[in-house]
């Protein structure tokens, strides 16, 4: 029950923090006509669907083993992170196909120290959600909570990565 409760705190944090860099990136998305954080914006948006999905099914996963179901409900947690990928990866390559037609057209003027300063606190405020969703997770062994943490790791890095590539000065 306790592991139940983790998970599900776990996730209600991704949850809401994904909520609210959905929420920012697609406001910042208008406000500086960046297509990075339009993308990030309905990326994130995306993975909120597939994250309010597992918290309604994290109950059955920690239901006991039945002689009707001998194996348990576990590894329907290791199928829907597989579902969770492929819906991610063909989410990211619609946008992109978005993204590259916007660039060959000529792009968006933006203003880099701008969309960089705004990756830079995501970046920041990713780096402080990771670590508190790592530090519940100490005792967890869960595939979807690992997988999260995986998604909050590679988000900071790319936002970093990515507000330091802005940063540096254009030719």
């Amino acid at each position: 029950m306790i592991t139940e409760k983790k998970e599900k705190q776990i996730l209600m944090m991704s949850f809401f923090s994904g909520l609210l860099f959905a929420i920012a990136e697609f406001i910042f998305a208008i406000y500086s006509h960046s297509q990075s954080a339009l993308t990030d914006a309905v990326y994130d948006a995306s993975e909120l669907v597939f994250i309010a999905l597992l918290l309604f099914l994290t109950p059955l996963f920690h239901k006991p083993v039945s002689e009707k179901h001998p194996y348990g409900y576990f590894q329907l947690e290791s199928i829907f992170v597989i579902i969770k990928g492929v819906m991610m990866l063909s989410v990211t390559m619609g946008v992109s196909a978005e993204v590259l037609d916007s660039a060959l057209s000529g792009g968006n003027p933006i203003n880099n120290a701008q969309v960089s300063l705004f990756q830079f606190c995501l970046g920041a405020a990713s780096i402080i959600i990771f670590l508190l969703m790592k530090r519940l997770n100490r005792n967890l062994s869960s595939p979807t909570i690992t997988a999260e943490l995986r998604g909050w790791k590679m988000g900071r890095t790319k936002r970093l990565s990515s507000s330091i590539s802005g940063f540096q000065p254009s030719s």
